[in-house]
């Protein structure tokens, strides 16, 4: 199998993201030596907000998105992932405040010794 085909290989969990809680944890650690690769995601917010992913609560996994109210985001498919959590640790959505953030999103659990 090539590098470049490992991607097709693993399933794809699909999840609502529906909050207005300023940290969500949208997707539990995985397990032992796996992380969770983001292949899809799109949602919008009800109020201008900053949005940003974490691995667990303390690492930043994309940049601080700065939305206005009705923005978003809307990332297609991409076989070889958008962002991904560090091993063992959960997928957080972090609002700086309050409002209500609603959308779906797309992951797959990789386990790293074939990554």
């Amino acid at each position: 199998m090539a590098v470049e085909d490992f991607p097709f290989h693993h399933p794809i969990t699909k999840l609502v993201i529906d909050t207005s809680a300023t940290d969500t944890e949208l997707v539990a650690a995985a397990g032992a030596n796996k992380i969770i690769r983001v292949v899809f995601v799109t949602f919008i917010v009800a109020g201008a907000v900053t949005v940003t992913f974490q691995s667990h609560t303390t690492t930043n996994i994309t940049g601080a998105m700065q939305l206005p109210a009705n923005g978003g985001i809307a990332l297609g498919y991409c076989p070889y992932g958008y962002f991904e959590t560090v091993a063992n640790e959960k997928l957080n959505l972090e609002l700086s405040s309050g409002v209500s953030c609603d959308g779906f999103l797309g992951y797959q659990v990789i386990d790293t010794g074939i990554v």
